[in-house]
């Protein structure tokens, strides 16, 4: 029975596969503008500021489990986080959005931000 679950390594290998098809890739010309509907630009711009994060509290904790493949999949998904938000800052611009970022929320005591705490990783056994 299959459990649909998928193992670090598979992580690693389609967060360098998309990473290679980023490199071959062209960015999105935004250079004509882009309408953006008030409500669609607030949530991008949330959204392009928890995507921007570091990712050090994630990958710390990572690292401490002591699984090489697991850390390198969890320091792929943080770069490929980052990429979202490197292509989501000149759409906003060709939008319209304000030059001020909109702030990161911390939760609760944890010191993680909004991009640390949506990803779980690749499922543990």
């Amino acid at each position: 029975m299959t459990t649909g679950m998928r193992d670090a390594d598979e992580w690693v290998r389609d967060f360098e596969a998309e990473a290679e098809h980023r490199r071959l890739g062209d960015d999105p010309d935004w250079g004509r503008g882009a309408r953006l509907d008030r409500s669609v630009l607030r949530s991008l711009q949330r959204f392009q500021v928890g995507e921007d994060g570091d990712g050090s509290n994630l990958m710390a904790k990572a690292a401490g489990v002591g699984d090489e493949a697991y850390a390198k999949a969890v320091r792929l998904f943080v770069a490929e986080e980052q990429n979202h938000a490197r292509l989501l800052k000149p759409l906003l611009a060709a939008g319209g959005a304000p030059g001020r970022p909109v702030r990161r929320r911390r939760h609760g005591g944890s010191g993680e931000t909004a991009s640390d705490a949506r990803f779980s990783g690749p499922p543990r056994a």
